[in-house]
């Protein structure tokens, strides 16, 4: 039996009214395209790649009215996953269990991604100013430079984690690769092996929604935004190329409430001639009731009396 013509097209259209693939899934439909005809190329089986001339697609949204591409937690969430990961344990003074608990920590605290942590050796610890320095990633069986070079960055740790990792250094387990979460064997630690021992029962124990490891990152940027951090700091810390980056992601979360930047500007510029101005205008104002009640009020209450 032989198919109508346009048949299938209008079928293929009917499903995409019905199901309405959103700007995400669009852009990787088309990456993934972009993928297929460029091996296609590298074969000589096609001229040329049709998926270059197609634009990726965009949401016109506001931030504000997005829908979040990511979950994050929240404080006691947080400490709730760490509370429930599996720590270290010993035998005769050797781990005979991965440190899960730390390895998540250090992923909330630091803003890493997956393979930065699982590829980080115990030399790139700088123990005197505190810091962590990313220059290699795990990935696919391979130690890897960071994809860009913003990635290659220093992140400030706290002293807690600080403290925590000195402990751990004592224990963990030891390999050519001097890697600071490997498995037992003191070799690269599976991503498998991290998600279904570690990260995803920490979250079942926790009481938790099922969420991706790569979401701890965002609660890392989240969190440090929402708490007033400088944005530029975060997108440094991120290793993202530039902060315009940080801000299409996490814009939406910077605080708005007034922080007197425009004052401290004002005065910069003016010095104290501004408040000179507004004390004039209400002495000007002195003996009509009217217009002193007025500035009284848009000022918020304080006037010249």
């Amino acid at each position: 039996m032989q198919a109508k013509p346009g048949l299938a097209a209008a079928r293929a259209k009917q499903r995409a009214e019905k199901v309405k693939p959103g700007t995400r899934t669009i852009n990787k439909t088309l990456t993934a395209l972009t993928m297929i005809f460029n091996y296609a190329m590298r074969n000589q089986w096609v001229d040329r790649n049709p998926a270059d001339y197609v634009e990726h697609a965009r949401d016109e949204r506001p931030l504000e009215e997005r829908p979040l591409d990511f979950d994050i937690l929240t404080p006691s969430a947080i400490a709730k996953l760490r509370d429930s990961a599996i720590a270290p344990s010993y035998r005769r003074g050797k781990a005979v269990t991965n440190n899960y608990r730390l390895l998540i920590t250090f992923a909330v605290f630091t803003g890493c991604r997956v393979g930065e942590i699982l590829g980080a050796p115990w030399r790139d610890f700088d123990w005197k100013s505190g810091q962590f320095h990313v220059r290699r990633t795990y990935k696919d069986g391979h130690f890897q430079k960071p994809k860009t070079r913003a990635s290659i960055r220093r992140i400030t740790l706290p002293t807690f984690l600080i403290k925590e990792l000195k402990v751990w250094r004592l224990a963990c387990p030891k390999g050519k690769h001097d890697l600071v979460f490997p498995n037992l064997d003191g070799l690269p630690m599976s991503h498998t092996n991290l998600l279904q021992r570690g990260f995803y029962p920490a979250l079942r124990r926790a009481g938790l929604r099922k969420i991706r490891f790569h979401d701890l990152r965002h609660t890392f940027a989240s969190l440090m935004i929402s708490n007033g951090e400088d944005i530029v700091r975060v997108s440094r810390m991120l290793g993202h190329a530039n902060a315009s980056i940080t801000l299409n992601v996490y814009g939406h979360l910077v605080p708005k409430e007034h922080d007197g930047s425009g004052d401290r500007l004002a005065s910069l510029v003016f010095g104290n001639k501004v408040e000179t101005g507004y004390d004039s205008l209400v002495a000007s104002a002195e003996g009509d009731q009217e217009n002193s009640n007025k500035i009284n009020e848009l000022s918020g209450g304080q006037g010249g009396n």
